[in-house]
């Protein structure tokens, strides 16, 4: 589901002539890492630069954190701990993600703009465009 739902939706937006498509990654995101997860979704990435948008935006959140109908221990525990973590490992809140992506899918431009999770909070209040250097 991690790599089959997005990248059919991405798919059929392109069909449809959509030029702007946005992504809810995660830290570590890279084809290579020995992580499956991680793996997982630097495939996902790859797989959607190769469809051509004219815009994606791709957030790249740590953990997130929210509401969830049934609480996670596993998670709990490590929110706890992530906080005295680098910034690039700090946990964010879902909500931050979404008004993020909101504001990218506004104002954002074209070509690849990557959202790390130290730049979310940010990006969730005043909407400002971020791009990995050499990718846009």
């Amino acid at each position: 589901m991690d790599f089959l739902y997005p990248i059919t939706a991405a798919h059929l937006g392109r069909e449809k002539g959509v030029s702007h498509f946005l992504l809810v990654s995660s830290a570590g995101a890279n084809a290579s890492s020995g992580i499956f997860y991680n793996r997982t979704k630097g495939e996902l990435e790859d797989a959607l630069l190769a469809l051509s948008y004219p815009s994606i935006t791709i957030a790249r959140p740590s953990l997130l954190l929210g509401k969830r109908e049934r609480p996670r221990l596993g998670e709990r525990i490590a929110g706890a701990l992530m906080f005295a973590a680098p910034a690039r490992y700090r946990p964010v809140t879902a909500s931050s993600v979404a008004q993020a992506l909101v504001n990218a899918a506004r104002d954002g431009g074209p070509g690849l703009n990557i959202i790390e999770s130290s730049e979310i909070a940010r990006a969730a209040i005043i909407g400002e465009r971020f791009s990995q250097p050499g990718t846009s």
